[in-house]
């Protein structure tokens, strides 16, 4: 008979702890649509906590904003939740800033779900800042020649797009894009992902500590430093006196070149075979030296463990 009692007063006190939470769940929503002039030169600004984040660049004379939120926790903690991250608008002088974020950290106990989404349109133009603390960022359309900065700490960053000048700065998510026309400039500093780009630069610059890079239809100079994982860049086209360094700690390395491509330069490998298409190298174990003088191609290779291949894909 004890033990029974036993079982029932634990039940019952199992019951007692989940009835609040029951009684006192809560989801609260908000939708929010705002549309702004839009000026040539000028640019937007959008600084998430967690959110979805999708740009599209269209024709048009406006920045047209919607900013959904939803908080699934205690009644009162998702209306807190709602008016803490109330998007904040701000227009000063050709520049629009989109804000979502807490003005001041505040304590959060208990559990609770949130989700939320920011798109914007906006004409090309305009260039674009988007500081995300957690979420995915997408990016469409061509922005013409405005430059456009990506700040994630965790999530992807993809798009089909084009603009002058690309970064991304991503701490932990994947990078894919594909340019839709070439940029000027494709540069990705990234703790933990890999990078995929593809449609073409004329200047490329990667810093990876975890993950692959590929890089395809590459018009100019490349630079790209990678502690652990393999390479992949093939070039388009290149012009005399380029410029590209390939330095990995732990990942071989393909890099795909015009035929007739000449090399000044190095490649030395800690560990890794070396081959290549390209004729003129006085090779060595691990260490081979191209003399085509200061027109051709500046090549530095280095890896620590890892193989070089350089082929003729012209």
């Amino acid at each position: 008979m004890r033990k029974q009692n036993h079982v029932l007063l634990a039940a019952v006190f199992v019951l007692m702890l989940t009835l609040p939470v029951v009684a006192f769940s809560a989801t609260e929503t908000s939708h929010t649509e705002r549309s702004f002039p839009a000026t040539t030169g000028g640019s937007v600004t959008i600084d998430a906590s967690f959110h979805s984040v999708e740009v599209t660049a269209r024709p048009g004379s406006n920045v047209d904003v919607v900013v959904d939120l939803e908080f699934s926790a205690s009644e009162k903690k998702a209306k807190r939740l709602i008016a803490e991250y109330e998007p904040r608008f701000k227009v000063d002088g050709d520049d629009i800033v989109i804000r979502s974020t807490r003005e001041k950290t505040t304590w959060s106990w208990g559990m609770n779900t949130s989700k939320g989404k920011i798109t914007v349109s906006m004409p090309s133009g305009m260039d674009l800042v988007v500081d995300n603390s957690s979420g995915s960022v997408l990016l469409k359309g061509d922005f013409g020649d405005a430059e456009v900065r990506v700040d994630n700490s965790s999530g992807s960053v993809k798009g089909e797009t084009a603009m002058a000048a690309l970064s991304i700065d991503n701490s932990s998510g994947r990078t894919h894009i594909k340019a839709l026309r070439p940029l000027g400039v494709f540069h990705v500093d990234c703790s933990s992902g890999s990078v995929n780009f593809e449609g073409g630069a004329f200047k490329v610059k990667v810093d990876s500590s975890s993950g692959s890079v590929e890089l395809y239809d590459l018009l100019g100079d490349a630079d790209v430093d990678t502690s652990s994982g393999s390479v992949r860049a093939v070039w388009q086209s290149i012009p005399p006196g380029a410029t590209v360094r390939i330095d990995t700690s732990s990942g071989g390395v393909r890099l795909g070149f015009p035929e007739g491509t000449e090399f000044d330069g190095e490649i030395d490998t800690s560990s890794g075979g070396i081959r290549s298409d390209f004729p003129g190298a006085k090779e060595k174990k691990n260490y081979w030296r191209f003399e085509d003088g200061p027109n051709a191609v500046q090549l530095s290779i280095d890896t620590s463990s890892g193989g070089v291949r350089l082929s003729a894909d012209g």
